[in-house]
């Protein structure tokens, strides 16, 4: 009986034998979810408590360490060693039975790698599926890790599930991320969360080995924690580009980069997590069209095997061509290849216009050598036909009405009617033959000739109230700029129908045409005019009307008199652009250190050498200070309002009023448009790979959502209220266009301010206005307190003259200077104090304010502490009011100052404002990355090439970038405060001055005969329309 019991017992064995080889080996047709519908053709199955040995024909064990990370935050990189992965059987206290696989991770080295443990499958073309696995986090208290399982290609294309210690357990949570997704706290469920969730049947407890799950199809990515759908993802609702198609192996690791938003840590100390079994079903991407038709002839649902069979063991067997990554085949389109034509043709292009106007533009000998006076060249036309009976205008002169021609000449009335001119201010009008008696004041008539077709192109005579004609306008032979004027459209000579009453039916006898002294070939000389003789065989044959009949004469010379001369301008302040352009260039070096070395200016970053800290805590407190941005607003003000303190010509405050707004926000609209250009096609690619290199957090940057967003946030900086920072802080390298609101408000209360105080004429009452207006901004954390500072400093200086006061009063004036000088050094020694002490002078004194909210001392609320950088502070005004009193009253500092290196600078101050955020964060982040990552270099060295490649960029792109900001905003700002107060000028015709009649066709017939079609139209209609016009 015994025997029978022992033979049954080898045959039921047999049997499930059999039924586990059946299990793997009839399911052909696939596996199959009867809840998701989901079918698929392969299966990976694993448990990692039933085996003593790493399954390494179907994982691989990894060993690597990332050169940098992806992440705006991770300033630590990740790394895996093979020794962190093994299978254990150990039991940990409270958690019961662990047999597993376990992973480690260790703590940060110096060069700030965090090595753990990571496994990934051998195949690489999994493609849709359905993933299961059960994970456990590393313990609490142990520093922020992630126990992930994904499906990754690259960057984009991927799928994450990871459950997440952090710092806190409070603050541990589980989170779902698709693509390259920012890891939000509403892509996740929080560990309490997931404990107290009755929905959870049996309760899970997301400290010990939780089942996770991705449902991954053509149409959708389906998370679910616990057998608990806890978010789904529709292609139809996402990005193409970020949607996972492509075939991916599947990867578990243990792993820390030190984001705050993300894993958290790095891990303080070496601490574990652990892989209990996974269960993946999937289709396979190399499977041909062929076998799918096939499949799909061959087997039906019904003959699929469950998914949720918990016998099911192995793997679906796969040959070499499963291991090798997946390769996109990429088709170039004829779109495309048109479209790189067109870029090419057009970067062509423009080169070619650059260098033409750099060669245009290059210094020669001839333009270093002084110029001479340009001189004008005057030429007579000779007697031409005249009319024998000549109309005498009442404008004309005695004198004209006798020098006429003896000879006798057969002509029409002449083409060309000429207004009444003047020459000199007290001559009110001037007639043709006033014209010609001008010969005996210096000027030399030659001998004349009949004019060519060819040489009337060359008679341009330019209508006196258009901008074109200042040039060209007649003048009188003064040689000094003072005693010309600029003709008055009565007195101006120019043709046209205005002009043709006055000279009606008379033919101008000598006539003035200009051209260019280099084009003729006669010395400059002032003989008296000789008399033409004209043969009659020459003037037997009539010319044809409407054309001059005369030949080139010879020239005439006399020196150009300015036209509309304009003042001088006013002469530049050099040492306030001298301090402008030290201030601006010291910016430029803070974010440059913010950005590469953030340890030497930025308390708690995380230095790559321990002389960055010292850096801080000495120099770096004076030359790494925020606070030099008071410095632009005090200075500012002086540009603004100097002239209308000086004259109060309100036209000055019309002008800024108007153009201020322009001035700033045409160049800066280009400039956020360019720079979201240059983001949208990868410009700023390796900046989020910086913080891993650089270890810095400050630099982020990203691409509008669309081109609403840029319109709207680029008006939002016109109208946005400081102290507030706008949302293109953002979308802008390095954040600078936040103290763009703080301008143009300051702005309106200097211009409005400047009246108010012009009006109250009593000194100490003015005074006392000063004082009432800093006081208040300063309590409302307003920036107007340094605009106010810098109005008080220009009214002492333009109406109060106290600058030379004190040059009188030297004792006064060294004093002064020094407690100007301790009051910014005691602004600049805010940061060594705290540095040294704890104590901050910011954060006391932002708490004597009003809280916006409540109104009570912002000390006794909730958001008390140090003052955001978008943040008046007191430290920044002490340093302003006192540099700018030295700055303006020390002659050592103003020789400084006045150098020719910030001078040369000074006009490109605003382009370096505007750009050199996006140099910065493109070109700098790009090298600095590969160089670090590529190279043995020391950080050091690699910072410095940064710099070094970075401001050469920088200022070789100034000659280039300037005229076009320059264009934009001081020129186009000009214009429409020109169209805005200038009446314009008189519309004109096509041809004029020109009549209509000149350029009409004519026809000889017969000896002396011309035919004038439009007068032939005219006598048929009984209609004079030449005379109507007049």
């Amino acid at each position: 009986m015994r025997y029978y019991s022992l033979y049954f017992i080898i045959f039921a064995l047999s049997l499930l034998r059999n039924a586990g080889a059946d299990s793997t080996s009839n399911c052909s047709c696939g596996y199959y979810d009867p809840t998701t519908e989901n079918l698929f053709t392969d299966f990976l199955i694993v448990y990692f408590n039933e085996t003593t040995t790493f399954p390494s024909e179907v994982f691989q064990n990894q060993e690597y360490e990332n050169k940098y990370e992806k992440s705006w935050n991770a300033r630590y990189r990740q790394g895996a060693d093979p020794s962190n992965v093994k299978i254990t059987n150990s039991t940990a206290e409270g958690l019961g039975n662990s047999s597993s696989l376990e992973l480690t991770i260790n703590p940060s080295t110096s060069h700030h790698v965090v090595k753990g443990g990571a496994i990934r499958t051998q195949r690489s073309d999994i493609q849709y599926g359905s993933f299961r696995s059960t994970i456990r986090p590393a313990q609490a208290w142990t520093g922020g890790t992630g126990m992930s399982m994904l499906l990754k290609y690259n960057e984009t294309q991927n799928i994450h599930i990871n459950s997440l210690n952090q710092q806190k357990p409070i603050d541990a949570w589980i989170n779902t991320l698709l693509g390259d997704e920012f890891p939000d706290r509403v892509h996740g469920l929080n560990f309490s969360t997931l404990a107290n969730n009755a929905s959870y049947s049996p309760e899970i407890n997301p400290w010990d080995l939780t089942e996770i799950r991705v449902d991954w199809t053509q149409d959708s990515v389906k998370f679910y924690i616990g057998n608990v759908l806890a978010r789904s993802v529709f292609k139809r609702n996402s990005s193409s580009k970020t949607f996972p198609v492509t075939p991916s192996p599947l990867l578990f690791k243990l792993w820390s980069n030190g984001d705050s938003y993300f894993t958290a840590g790095p891990p303080t100390k070496t601490t574990t997590a652990n892989l209990g079994w996974t269960r993946s079903f999937f289709n396979s991407s190399i499977m041909t069209k062929e076998q799918h038709k096939e499949f799909d002839t061959r087997c039906a649902v019904t003959d699929a095997c469950l998914m949720d069979d918990i016998s099911l063991r192995g793997y679906t067997e796969f040959g070499v061509d499963s291991i090798a990554k997946w390769k996109a085949i990429h088709h170039e389109s004829g779109v495309r290849i048109f479209a790189y034509i067109c870029l090419s043709c057009s970067v062509a292009l423009t080169v070619l216009l650059l260098c033409n106007v750099t060669f245009q533009r290059w210094p020669t000998k001839d333009s270093k050598a002084p110029k001479e006076p340009k001189v004008h060249t005057c030429y007579r036309l000779p007697p031409q036909i005249s009319d024998p009976k000549l109309d005498m205008s009442p404008g004309m002169s005695k004198t004209a009405s006798t020098r006429t021609t003896s000879m006798d000449f057969k002509t029409s009335k002449n083409d060309l009617e000429i207004t009444q001119i003047g020459f000199t201010p007290g001559s009110s009008s001037l007639t043709l033959n006033d014209m010609v008696n001008q010969e005996s004041k210096h000027i030399s008539f030659a001998a004349s000739r009949q004019l060519s077709p060819s040489n009337m192109s060359e008679f341009t005579l330019n209508n006196p109230m258009t901008p074109s004609a200042s040039t060209n306008r007649f003048h009188s032979y003064n040689d000094s700029p003072t005693d010309s004027e600029p003709v008055s459209p009565k007195n101006s000579i120019y043709l046209g129908i205005e002009g043709h009453s006055a000279l009606d039916g008379m033919t101008p006898k000598k006539s003035f045409i200009y051209r260019n002294p280099d084009e003729s070939s006669e010395k400059k000389g002032w003989e008296m005019p000789r008399t033409t003789e004209i043969k009659e065989t020459e003037i037997s044959r009539p010319s044809p009307p409407y054309h001059a009949v005369s030949e080139v004469p010879a020239p005439i010379a006399f020196p150009a008199a300015p036209i509309n001369a304009r003042p001088a301008p006013t002469k530049r302040i050099e040492y306030l652009a001298g301090l402008i352009s030290i201030a601006t260039l010291l910016v430029t070096f803070i974010h440059f250190i913010f950005t590469f070395s953030p340890a030497m200016g930025m308390v708690g970053a995380l230095e790559h050498y321990s002389f960055e800290v010292t850096f801080r805590k000495t120099a770096g407190s004076y030359l790494l200070n925020q606070i030099l941005l008071g410095l632009f607003f005090i200075t500012s003000t002086r540009f603004l309002i100097s002239r209308y303190l000086r004259t109060g010509d309100l036209e000055s405050i019309a002008e800024k009023t108007t153009g201020r707004t322009f001035r700033v926000m045409i160049p800066i609209a280009a400039c956020a448009m360019l720079e979201y250009f240059l983001m949208d096609v990868g410009a700023l690619k390796w900046l989020e790979y910086l913080p891993s290199i650089s270890w810095t957090t400050w630099p982020y940057a990203v691409e509008y959502s669309d081109f609403s967003h840029y319109i709207s946030e680029v008006l939002e900086l016109v109208y946005l209220l400081p102290n507030a920072a706008p949302q293109i802080t953002y979308n802008y390298c390095t954040g600078v266009l936040w103290t763009i609101p703080v301008q143009i408000e300051g702005s309106w209360i200097t211009l409005l301010g400047c009246i108010v105080v012009r009006q109250i004429k009593t000194p100490w009452k003015r005074m006392c206005y000063y004082a009432f207006c800093i006081l208040n901004h300063w309590y409302a954390q307003s920036w107007g307190t340094f605009f106010w500072f810098g109005v008080l400093y220009t009214d002492l200086d333009v109406t109060f003259k106290y600058k030379k006061w004190l040059k009188d009063h030297a004792f006064v004036l060294w004093t002064t200077i020094t407690l100007g000088f301790l009051l910014g050094i005691v602004g600049l020694s805010n940061d060594l104090i705290t540095a040294w002490t704890g104590f901050s002078l910011p954060i006391v004194e932002r708490g004597i304010h009003p809280d916006l909210e409540t109104g009570i001392p912002i000390a006794q609320t909730a958001n008390a502490g140090y003052p955001d950088y978008f943040n008046p502070r007191f430290n920044g005004i002490l340093f302003a009011v006192g540099i700018q009193y030295v700055v303006e009253n020390c002659y050592f500092v103003q020789y400084f100052l006045s150098m020719k290196l910030w001078l040369i600078l000074f006009p490109h101050i605003f382009t370096i404002y505007l750009i050199h955020g996006l140099i910065w964060w493109s070109l700098g982040s790009l090298v600095c990355v590969n160089l670090a990552a590529n190279t043995s270099l020391p950080y050091w060295s690699v910072a410095l090439i940064t710099a070094v490649i970075c401001y050469s960029t920088l200022f070789a792109s100034l000659p280039i970038l300037t005229p076009v900001v320059e264009t934009l905003g001081k020129n186009v700002t000009g214009n429409i405060w020109r169209m805005a107060h200038l009446k314009p000028a008189p519309r004109r015709k096509t041809l004029f001055p020109f009549p209509d009649r000149l350029f009409l066709e004519y026809e000889e017939k017969g000896k002396g005969e011309v035919i004038d079609h439009e007068k032939d139209v005219e006598n048929k209609a009984g209609v004079n329309f030449h005379q109507q016009e007049i």
